[in-house]
């Protein structure tokens, strides 16, 4: 008889005594500026999220880490015996496969990308990792038409929630091309981000930057104005959920490539799960 779930899974940790912490390269936390770690699954959003860490990390010379975490739930098989072959075969499978990938995707874009794998629960071991190695730059890919779910349930959401980091969702079938003449969009107002490169280099861009806004209710507009527009800044009435579906339609409206938003701006919470999961272009979630 099988061994249950939930008895394969406490096995797996006993069984992965030797493979737990999987590497082809270290990740130590003395990489934290300039540092990406990319999130992947080996799926083809997860890989366009590579590509885009690729792109980045070769505009502010940063180091790209790419990390991938095995489930061990579901994993079943009659003895610990059986569970460690099964276990050793598939990092060999996904040790190739990684390696066949990021070699591919690193030599056309001329740069450096080490790799780690872990077993276990996939969203801890990701927020795990993001604590333990501080970096700069946390990238994931995205399912058309919903948030994130590629690498285990809900990891998109729990990276906004408990990362400090900046956070770049790559969209599912738009790969980041010149970065240099990129159309971006903000949400509120540029601020100085200090250290933060990424910013500062897409700013670059020769393109008019593009400001959506959500106003007070108590503000005044025009009667029967829903937008009001002033030169490349786009103001929407604060209606509850209509707002966002306003404002994320007309970022695309206006053919906006990349959309980045303030994870805190004062005391006012900011609507990004919501404009994240609308939106079908790159998002850019900076701290």
């Amino acid at each position: 008889m099988a061994l249950s779930n939930l008895s394969v899974t406490r096995m797996g940790e006993y069984a992965l005594f030797f493979y737990n912490r999987i590497k082809m390269e270290d990740m130590s936390r003395n990489t934290t500026r300039n540092s990406i770690l990319v999130l992947t699954d080996f799926s083809e959003g997860a890989t366009i999220a590579l590509r885009n860490a690729a792109k980045l990390g070769k505009l502010i010379n940063g180091k790209v880490h790419a990390y991938y975490v095995q489930p061990v739930k579901g994993m079943k098989e009659e003895n610990q015996l059986a569970l460690s072959r099964k276990l050793r075969e598939t990092y060999r499978e996904t040790q190739a496969k990684a390696k066949k990938l990021i070699n591919t995707i690193a030599d056309e874009e001329g740069v450096n990308i080490s790799f780690a794998m872990d077993y276990g629960n996939v969203k801890n071991r990701i927020l795990n990792k993001i604590e333990a190695t501080g970096p700069e730059l946390v990238i994931l890919g995205k399912r058309k038409s919903r948030l994130l779910d590629l690498i285990g349930d809900r990891i998109t959401e729990s990276v906004i929630d408990n990362c400090d980091a900046n956070i770049f969702i790559s969209a599912s079938n738009r790969e980041l091309q010149s970065l240099s003449d990129l159309s971006l969009g903000f949400f509120g107002e540029i601020e100085d981000k200090g250290e933060f490169k990424i910013i500062d280099h897409l700013r670059k861009t020769p393109r008019s930057i593009k400001y959506f806004g959500i106003r007070n209710n108590r503000e005044t507009m025009d009667s029967g104005d829903t937008i009001e527009k002033s030169g490349s800044t786009y103001m929407f009435p604060q209606e509850g959920t209509k707002a966002i579906d306003a404002l994320t339609t007309y970022v695309a409206r206006t053919k906006t490539e990349l959309f980045c938003i303030p994870k805190n701006s004062g005391s006012k919470p900011q609507p990004i799960k919501e404009m994240v999961g609308r939106l079908d272009i790159p998002v850019l979630v900076y701290r």
